[in-house]
């Protein structure tokens, strides 16, 4: 594949992947703050936001399902991120 090509590539990976970073983490700090709320201890608030991510998706409703997208959310943005920096640095290698 042609530098600019894959520069181009790079660079909309990047814009995705920041793009879904930046709507991710509102989301978890929204549903982390909602759970604490509805905690009556700080303890069980921990214990419940530890055992969001071991559920499956289908087991959760409100604030824990929101929480659990987020953190997809962040996954999938950083993945995208990574995948952006390696096809620029692959174009930019080739362009030498």
């Amino acid at each position: 594949m042609e530098p600019g090509r894959l520069h181009a590539l790079g660079t909309a990976s990047l814009a995705a992947g920041t793009t879904l970073l930046v709507l991710s983490l509102p989301v978890i700090v929204a549903s982390v703050a909602g759970i604490a709320d509805g905690a009556p201890t700080v303890d069980s608030a921990i214990r419940t936001l530890t055992s969001v991510l071991s559920t499956e998706y289908a087991g959760l409703d409100g604030t824990k399902r929101l929480l659990y997208l987020g953190v997809v959310g962040v996954a999938v943005s950083l993945w995208l991120l990574g995948a952006g920096l390696l096809l620029q640095a692959r174009a930019e290698r080739r362009e030498r």
